[in-house]
């Protein structure tokens, strides 16, 4: 099935069986295939050198181009065997279907996580919905500035203190780098691991790839005795950011007087941080083997068509 409007954006599927017997509209035509592999022949048309070289049949107004069926059933394809197609449709399809796998299982832990987020952390009753086992205690309202050791702007810092084996977690405080933090050429840097934002706001620890980062005037550099990973997360379910003509500032002042529940007992805070780095843990194993299947695919893709 493909869309006539849609070809030149490689608009194409294989009608799932539950949907046989259904209609279609007229700009999305369907077709029983005789003598060929589905899976073989829709990788075929998914191929760049396919549907950009023939959407050049198209014909009609600029805005509603349209590949009919005509001319979709006379476009030249290179087939092998059909034995040797459905080898190739199967590998393929496993190959999907191992995608789909992770690509779930990756959409469910980061549900677990946001549905976590929501009851790990206390509400204004000065208690979390859910705890580990051994934690009664109700949590304590404080300003992040007064729990803290310190926030200062990045261009503030003293030197003397980027020296100082690195205590300092690093939080930007803008949308900058085009969402990287770190990898500012410095010889005075805060070594990771730290606790960072990226350029969409997002509050994230500082990976190993990112071994050292140098605080400038749009990073917040904070020192603190709390989890990190407990920290992230909680700055994380409260942040917001400043009003501005330019780009949106998350400043000092606004982020010592944020409002925060925190544990009495700092264990409770290392149960929860670490509880989270796992998940994102095993998140990002998830996303690698996705990236490593598509690459994978892709390659195989260039290699077993013509």
């Amino acid at each position: 099935m493909y869309g006539k409007l849609d070809f030149l954006h490689a608009a194409f599927g294989i009608v799932p069986k539950e949907l046989d017997k259904y209609e279609s509209t007229a700009d999305s035509p369907a077709f029983d295939i005789i003598d060929g592999n589905p899976k073989f022949l829709l990788e075929s048309f998914l191929r760049k050198e396919f549907y950009l070289r023939n959407g050049q049949r198209a014909n009609g107004s600029r805005k509603a181009k349209r590949i009919h069926e005509k001319d979709f059933l006379e476009m030249p394809i290179l087939v092998p065997y059909k034995s040797e197609q459905t080898k190739i449709g199967n590998l393929i399809n496993s190959l999907d279907k191992t995608i789909t796998l992770h690509e779930e299982q990756h959409r469910q832990l980061e549900r677990l996580k946001k549905a976590l987020l929501q009851k790990m952390f206390a509400d204004e009753t000065g208690y979390p919905a859910l705890r580990f086992k051994g934690f009664t205690a109700k949590w304590e309202q404080r300003k992040l500035g007064e729990t803290v050791v310190n926030i200062v702007a990045g261009g503030d810092i003293n030197k003397a203190e980027l020296l100082s084996k690195g205590k300092y977690p690093v939080y930007a405080n803008a949308l900058t780098n085009n969402g990287i933090v770190g990898y500012y050429a410095s010889q005075y840097r805060i070594a990771a691991p730290a606790v960072t934002v990226t350029g969409r706001g997002d509050i994230g620890i500082a990976k190993a790839r990112d071994i050292n980062f140098t605080p400038v005037v749009r990073l917040l550099a904070i020192s603190s005795q709390h989890n990190n990973y407990f920290l992230e997360n909680l700055i994380n379910t409260h942040r917001s950011f400043a009003e501005s003509t330019g780009v949106p500032q998350l400043t000092v002042p606004q982020l010592s007087n944020y409002k925060l529940y925190f544990p009495q007992k700092i264990n409770e805070e290392v149960f929860i941080g670490k509880l989270f780095k796992k998940m994102d843990h095993l998140t990002t194993l998830h996303q690698h083997k996705i990236d490593n299947l598509k690459r994978l695919k892709r390659a195989l893709l260039q290699k077993m068509f013509v």
